[in-house]
């Protein structure tokens, strides 16, 4: 490891020749003896600053079990006559280290192998190599707990706050940990919602919810994985409340105001109090009277479109 060519190896970035040396530590691994310690090599990136565990080949990320005796457990049939002899031989490898194996294998990689078109039958060496060239794969451990593997990004559970990726955190909860999305994806979801809605901009508001909802449904379709019921339900409350206050000032004059909420169907008294008052748009409409006269409903035939409901949907389909 030590005389390993650094300027040869990439970064998960894309960049090469930028890995300098950052530490080592120790890590357990299984032989026919037991357990030994090898030393890991740590190295970080200065194009993005990440840093990285460059293990053996031998090695299988998060696994104490080398990949040769992996590759024996998978080829051979439990309760065979070479499965026993593998016991009999390594008195490191238990049963429930077997099944465990056989469990990640169907998760992980059984598709992945037999795309590659490589057979666990053929020497282990060729089956890397196959494996590399199909998959890209690097088994560097990039910090907070992601790793690259196979060409595709698995991340270790952590439900540590300052934890993002691609946009997703972990919460925790009563039946443990869950995915969420990141507050700051929330905070810049909601940014481009107050913009899209903005008062000021003199168009027919069903051009505006048209608008909205081509943002909700491509935001939904991405972060629809996550758990955010009570979110949804929230920003569906708050967007309803900003399409009647985009309406409201739409009206105007308080002439205007009444008129409308006559038509609407408010009684003349309360339809005058609303309309004479001096209060902001924002406050105006979460008055009851405002709220009766532009309906769920109505704001529904005129094109608004629910979150919550387009959410609950996600997940119906899921369940």
């Amino acid at each position: 490891m030590a005389k390993l060519d650094l300027h040869s190896l990439a970064c998960s970035c894309g960049h090469a020749g930028c890995l300098t040396v950052h530490g080592y530590y120790t890590r357990k691994v299984r032989d026919q003896n037991g357990f030994f310690l090898v030393n890991i090599m740590r190295v970080k990136c200065k194009e993005c600053g990440r840093t990285h565990a460059l293990l053996p080949e031998a090695l299988v990320p998060y696994s104490q079990i080398p990949v040769d005796i992996q590759r024996d457990i998978l080829l051979f049939k439990i309760g065979s006559d070479e499965m026993e002899n593998l016991l009999l031989g390594d008195s490191a490898i238990s049963v429930n280290d077997i099944y465990r194996v056989r469990a990640k294998y169907r998760a992980h990689w059984k598709e992945r192998v037999i795309t590659a078109c490589a057979s666990l039958r053929i020497e282990i060496e060729e089956l890397l190599k196959r494996c590399y060239a199909e998959f890209k794969m690097q088994f560097m451990q990039i910090r907070r707990g992601i790793y690259l593997r196979g060409g595709t990004n698995h991340i270790r559970l952590n439900a540590n706050k300052k934890f993002k990726f691609l946009g997703f955190a972990f919460g925790k909860g009563k039946d443990g940990l869950f995915v969420r999305v990141h507050k700051k994806s929330l905070a810049k979801a909601k940014d481009k919602l107050r913009d899209l809605t903005k008062r000021n901009q003199g168009r027919n508001v069903r051009e505006v919810m048209a608008k909205a909802k081509l943002f909700l449904r491509g935001w939904l379709n991405y972060y629809g994985i996550a758990e955010m019921k009570n979110t949804m339900k929230e920003w569906d409350g708050w967007l309803r409340r900003r399409f009647r206050m985009y309406i409201w000032k739409q009206w105007k004059k308080p002439r205007t105001k009444c008129r409308n909420l006559l038509k609407l169907g408010m009684p003349e008294k309360y339809a005058k109090m609303a309309a004479m008052s001096r209060r902001g748009y924002w406050f105006m409409a979460g008055v009851s009277t405002v709220e009766r006269a532009i309906s769920n409903e109505r704001l529904a035939r005129a094109g608004y479109y629910s979150i919550l409901k387009a959410y609950e949907s996600i997940h119906s389909v899921k369940c």
